[in-house]
């Protein structure tokens, strides 16, 4: 959520970041699954709605990204914007799929080209994908650990023994890291959806090693 604060960071002594990056197909996807509780302005009751329509979820990581990247944005992502602009008018609840999917796609593709700030800032940072932590946890997670200067320690593969409950984004913390949450938009995400996605965030993605092309 402070991933935008990249001229704050800069002030901090010693401070190193670590960027994580994920394919935007299961970003988007996890945005429009992860429900958040909302109370419409012309009534008294609540539901729930996606993160990716909830007005303190996409949208708020889109303004924040946006007052960040204030005189760097390129023009094809300036109309993007405008193009959330006129979503963000609309109620919650009348918004389409295909609008949750493009304001998903777009607050991914901000949230990542904020990362050109941290190296304009000259914050130290580091990418680690997600990929690579669910498949190889081990090796990752020693470079991660080397980077920041701290030591192994084998309890970090042991994390579903030693917690319980549930954390941000509906993780199990009883369930062991492994490779199922990788590639889980396909047969999800329709044709239409995956094109919207590639549209919105192809460029960026290239950047992360991540091919978003349907063709």
């Amino acid at each position: 959520m402070a991933s935008h604060l990249a001229n704050a960071f800069n002030r901090i002594p010693g401070v190193k970041v670590l960027w994580c990056a994920r394919d935007p197909r299961d970003v988007v996807l996890s945005m429009l699954k992860i429900k958040l509780k909302f109370r419409s302005p012309d009534s008294e009751s609540f539901c729930w709605i996606s993160w990716a329509n909830h007005p303190v979820g996409a949208a708020l990581e889109i303004e924040n990204c946006m007052a960040s990247l204030t005189g760097v944005a390129d023009g094809e992502i300036l109309e993007g914007i405008e193009k959330f602009r006129q979503i963000n008018n609309k109620s919650p609840l009348v918004r389409s799929a295909d609008e949750a999917v493009f304001t998903a796609a777009l607050c991914w593709r901000l949230k990542n080209q904020l990362l050109g700030l941290y190296q304009k800032e000259n914050v130290l940072y580091k990418v680690s994908r997600y990929e690579g932590l669910i498949s190889k946890p081990g090796p990752t997670i020693k470079k991660i650990l080397s980077y920041l200067g701290l030591p192994w320690n084998d309890d970090v593969l042991r994390h579903h023994e030693l917690h319980s409950g549930m954390s941000i984004g509906s993780t199990e913390n009883v369930r062991p890291i492994d490779a199922k949450n990788m590639s889980k938009w396909k047969g999800v995400l329709s044709e239409d959806e995956l094109s919207i996605i590639q549209s919105v965030c192809s460029e960026v993605a290239k950047n992360f090693d991540y091919h978003v092309s349907i063709g």
